[in-house]
């Protein structure tokens, strides 16, 4: 797995080198540990923490209950998951979308013309983590990239809720259901 840093210079510029992104076009993935600054990660985490609060706390009566998401528990309801972040009161969403850490990146995998489509925020809550079962992003003919950007809040580990990846498999159409039949969760790392 490559990890890329971020400098500390001021004057480091966010854009991707070739070398990254022909890592990304080979494995389908990319991590850039440091990429997001702390002062813009501590608004992200306070405003899904109140995205988290409200959810929880609606009813089928809220204007927003439908773009949260929820799994059904002997207790009652868990949830994982907040869709359409930028309608829900609070700036640090679009302040991701619009900071340069993520335009550059943006602007490196597609060129100067590109459109966000999606902004959800997928959790797990301490102890009663929703599992989100094996499956293929954006399968599209690759005449161009198509990517997640994902910003992590939290300390994720292997084992405890951390993201998976097959590195090379986005360059065809899988069989995810093969893949957890033949592997279970521990799928085996690519040569």
């Amino acid at each position: 797995m490559t990890v890329v840093e971020r400098s500390a210079s001021p004057s480091t510029q966010y854009g991707l080198s070739e070398q990254q992104l022909r890592f990304y076009d080979e494995n389908g993935y990319l991590i850039l540990r440091n990429w997001i600054a702390p002062p813009l990660l501590e608004r992200l985490r306070e405003a899904g923490d109140a995205w988290i609060a409200e959810g929880l706390e609606a009813g089928p009566e809220h204007p927003h209950f439908k773009d949260y998401s929820y799994a059904r528990r002997e207790h009652g309801r868990a949830m994982y998951r907040v869709n359409y972040l930028h309608n829900k009161g609070r700036s640090a969403s679009l302040e991701l979308l619009g900071s340069p850490a993520v335009l550059a990146v943006a602007e490196s995998m597609c060129g100067p013309n590109f459109v966000p489509t999606y902004e959800p925020m997928v959790f797990k809550q301490q102890g009663d983590g929703e599992k989100i079962a094996w499956h293929q992003d954006a399968v599209q003919p690759r005449n161009y990239r198509i990517f997640n950007y994902d910003v992590y809040l939290d300390h994720s580990r292997a084992g405890a809720g951390a993201l998976r990846v097959i590195p090379g498999t986005h360059l065809q159409k899988q069989d995810v259901c093969v893949v957890a039949s033949d592997f279970g969760w521990d799928a085996p790392a690519r040569e």
